[in-house]
Parts: structure tokens; sequence; C-alpha cells
């Protein structure tokens, strides 16, 4: 079997943090680990810019700093792009062959990685994807394009399957929202309202942040969940497939711990 080792990084730096800390009802708690840096954010207008690209890390690499923990970055993490400055924050003339990203996985956690280290993806992707915190899971996901494809054709009113825990029996839905909860901001992610049929195990009513976004979700019925959680309904010559279609859920403890559960919090 043919090892992975991770690349070595040792040119990083760490942004000051200046954001205030997310609160229940406020933005969603499963992204306390990630940038809140990008949740500040107003999504730009007109032209293009630079720092409007995302990028997916496909090679774990550790980051060494003197004195400090050994960072790593895990294989599946999303980054954005961002100018690379010095301590006395001016711009640093990026190096040929790198990518400096601000890592979104990490708390303000700014590097430069290698371009064959990363992949980048247009901004509706990068959206699907982020509510994803496992990184594993995303990165499997990405992986998957057979996978990849039907979810992304999934809108509302799809027929769905939702796995809530690994090794449940997915459950039957209906899709009743999808899209950001903050839309009007940076990348927040496409989230899926989905209204659990027959199954009394709702958690969400529609309502983020004080705004209401969605007039058919119910706390009884309805659940928020991330695109990994969420399968088109099979029609019946698909049936034999039905096992392998939801990814295995990753169990790296660091991932998990690092970015917190799988769903947002509201009022």
């Amino acid at each position: 079997m043919c090892q992975i080792v991770p690349r070595v990084v040792t040119n990083f730096f760490v942004l000051q943090s200046t954001a205030s800390t997310f609160l229940d009802g406020g933005y969603p708690a499963c992204h306390a680990a990630m940038s809140s840096a990008l949740w500040s954010q107003e999504k730009p207008s007109g032209g293009f810019r630079e720092d409007w690209r995302f990028y997916m890390v496909i090679k774990e690499c550790i980051v060494e700093k003197p004195s400090q923990k050994t960072l790593r970055i895990l294989r599946g993490s999303l980054g954005q792009a961002c100018q690379e400055r010095n301590s006395l924050g001016r711009t640093l003339t990026p190096c040929k062959g790198k990518k400096s990203l601000r890592i979104l996985d990490q708390t303000n956690v700014v590097l430069s990685l290698d371009e064959r280290d990363v992949l980048e993806l247009d901004e509706n992707l990068a959206e699907l994807l982020f509510p994803i915190t496992n990184c594993e899971e995303r990165y499997a996901l990405l992986c998957n394009k057979s996978r990849l494809d039907r979810v992304r054709d999934i809108d509302c009113g799809s027929k769905v399957r939702v796995q809530l825990r690994s090794g449940d029996e997915p459950l039957p839905g209906v899709v009743r929202f999808k899209g950001s909860l903050l839309p009007d901001r940076a990348l927040s992610g496409i989230w899926f309202g989905v209204e659990l049929l027959d199954n009394p195990i709702g958690d969400w009513n529609g309502v983020f942040d004080g705004k209401l976004l969605c007039n058919f979700a119910s706390l009884e019925h309805t659940r928020l969940v991330p695109v990994c959680d969420v399968m088109p309904e099979y029609s019946i010559q698909d049936q034999r497939l039905q096992k392998h279609s939801f990814a295995p859920r990753g169990n790296n403890n660091t991932d998990k711990s690092s970015s917190g559960q799988s769903k947002p919090k509201s009022k």
C-alpha cells in the first residue's frame, strides 16, 4: 500500500483575531472554529476579485513553528485566496508555484501552500461543501463525482433520504428549503431544510438569525442539514445501490473537535 507523506510547510503566519464569539441564535455554531472574518465579509459586487477564489487542500500539510504546537492542515480543508503580509502589514510578493490561503477550518491561519496541494473550486461548489465540517468527509464527497452530481441537482420539492447518524437507516423526507443562511454575506454555505415524513424529530422552525427563511418548516418535522446528510430518493431500478450511496462517516477525532457539530443553531 502506498503511504501518503504529509507535506511540511514552514512559511505561515496567524492573523490577529478581531471577531467576536459566535452565539446561540447568531452565526452557526458549527463554524465556531472557522475564520469568523469570512462571515463578516459582504459579497463583492461588480468585477472579478482575486480574493473571491476558494480552494480545497487535497494533500495533508504539517505547519511547523518554533516553540509552538505543530499545526496540521487536513486534507479536505477549505481555503480562501488572500494576500500574504509580513509582520509590518506590508503585502508580500507571491512565490512562484505557491498559493496564499486563509484556512477556513482553522482559527485565523494564513499560509502559503504548494499549488499541487490545492484544487480550486467554483463558488457554487464551495458554498455546497462549506457546511460539511468533517474535512475527510468533505474530500470524499468531492471525489465521488456520481454522488456529487446527484446531490447538486437536489432542489426544493425533491424527495430525499436523510442520514442523521452513522449506521442509522436513512429517513425519507422532502426538501422545503435550500440556500444560504446569510445570503448577503460571504461564503456561508448551502443548507437543506428537510421535512422528515412520519418522523417527528425536527429541530428547525425556518428562522435563522431572526429572519424567516422557510414558511414550510416546523420544529416537529424539519431538520436543517448539510449536503453530506442528504441523497435523492431512489427510483426502483436504483434500489440496489442505496446501501452504498452515503459516504462513510469520518471518525477523525481531530477533525470533529476542530469544527464542532454539523448543524447551526438558530433563535
